[in-house]
């Protein structure tokens, strides 16, 4: 019996990925809880603070987890000049050991 193709390949890449915000969705989105902006101001490594930022919007957008990679380079610069930190997006690493943890 053939599989049921639910999302053409399209569509497939569309949900892959993290959907593209306007500024006042990046507001929204990336405006973290109370106990989060704590705890987030706790950690020493930029990189961290602005992946917890991105995961943390893209989940409560989506309900999905996306990898670093999906990342939109526009979300990672407002996360950074939002926490108002110096780091260069194109050069930030973040360790798949972080991510996993």
């Amino acid at each position: 019996m053939a599989r049921m193709q639910i999302l053409s390949k399209e569509e497939q890449i569309i949900f892959s990925r993290p959907a593209i915000f306007s500024m006042v969705q990046k507001e929204y989105y990336f405006k973290l809880p109370e106990e989060l902006e704590k705890f987030t101001n706790t950690l020493r490594d930029s990189n961290n603070k602005v992946y917890i930022s991105l995961l943390f919007g893209y989940y409560k957008a989506n309900s999905i987890f996306y990898s670093k990679e999906s990342f939109h380079n526009d979300d990672k610069q407002y996360i950074i000049d939002k926490l108002g930190i110096t780091l260069d997006i194109d050069t930030s690493k973040l360790p798949t050991s972080t991510i996993h943890r």
